[in-house]
């Protein structure tokens, strides 16, 4: 990727003080660092919530549990709204815990430009507009149980992955520095859908100088060797285009078998990323009802990067 930030978009990241949201900052830090552009840091401070005057102190608790678990959604935990809203006090702290990114991210990269907002609103709508004019959005993601995370960080992945204009990484962990070299994934099916994904993996290694793996995975249990072959051709036609305009990129091209998320999890296991399409196999469309990349939300244990298929503009779903 060129660098340079005159006429570049920014990366933009959702602010959360929160392990996950401190490794989300440093990871956006970087990227911004070796874009040549600005680092956007976005915290989101919802909607007042009103707890109703409780008439039991069976009610008060229940009150009281409602309030600590909206709080822990995307929220800081140790923010929990008082009885009539947000307020002054959480305000100052959520402004606090922007300062504190802004602090984070320049510390990691002195030289790079840091503007920080607070936004009014869910952290969804906030983060979905963030993403209309972002190069790329970073989103933390905590390391919870399934069903807790979908009430959790998850639950804010979710939904902005599936109305995203840009890509978006969710980062759970730091990336991985293998012995025997860094290297990049990309989840190829060989549909013209994945063709973003793979442009942007391509890039990616091309602007870092790492290996990039190709993994296109099957899921047939009896696959046979005429079914092993049309599925390498299928591979090497897809990165065809890629390979001919990053002539300089090393290409590992892998077909493996078994369950999407377990075979990308195994592949990307000691990667620097996973990259995968928004739509197609690995995509977003459907992630709610339990599709790829969902999956992937909750296994993968490098940063994933999910970039919208169709052309520049499109939504990632219609």
């Amino acid at each position: 990727m060129p660098t340079g930030s005159a006429g570049r978009r920014a990366v933009a990241v959702g602010v959360e003080r929160t392990k996950a949201g401190r490794l989300a900052v440093l990871w956006a830090a970087d990227e911004a660092a070796r874009r040549g552009v600005p680092l956007r840091l976005v915290r989101a401070l919802g909607t007042p919530a009103v707890v109703p005057r409780a008439r039991s102190a069976y009610a008060k608790a229940e009150h009281l549990h409602a309030a600590a678990a909206l709080a822990s959604t995307y929220r800081d935990p140790d923010l929990i709204p008082r009885a009539h809203g947000w307020g002054d006090e959480y305000r100052e702290a959520a402004a606090a815990a922007l300062e504190d990114a802004r602090a984070l991210a320049v510390g990691r990269q002195p030289r790079l430009d840091v503007a920080g907002t607070l936004e009014d609103g869910e952290p969804v709508a906030v983060l979905r507009a963030a993403a209309e004019d972002a190069a790329l959005l970073v989103l933390g993601s905590r390391r919870l149980s399934s069903a807790a995370e979908l009430s959790a960080t998850g639950g804010i992945a979710v939904p902005v992955l599936e109305r995203a204009r840009c890509p978006v990484a969710i980062v759970r962990g730091e990336e991985h520095h293998a012995d025997t070299g860094a290297f990049l994934v990309v989840a190829v099916d060989g549909t013209p859908l994945s063709g973003p994904a793979v442009r942007y993996a391509f890039e990616t290694a091309a602007a870092r100088g790492v290996l990039l793996e190709a993994v296109h995975v099957t899921q047939t249990s009896g696959h046979t060797a005429r079914e092993d072959a049309a599925a390498r051709f299928r591979l090497a036609e897809a990165l065809e285009e890629r390979l001919a305009a990053h002539p300089d990129v090393v290409v590992r091209p892998r077909v493996v078998h078994g369950p999407a998320v377990h075979a990308l999890v195994a592949a990307s296991r000691r990667a620097l990323a996973l990259v995968v399409g928004s739509r197609g196999m690995g995509g977003v469309e459907g992630m709610v009802r339990g599709s790829v990349s969902h999956g992937l939300i909750h296994h993968v244990t490098c940063p994933l990067v999910v970039v919208p298929g169709g052309p520049p503009g499109s939504r990632a779903v219609r």
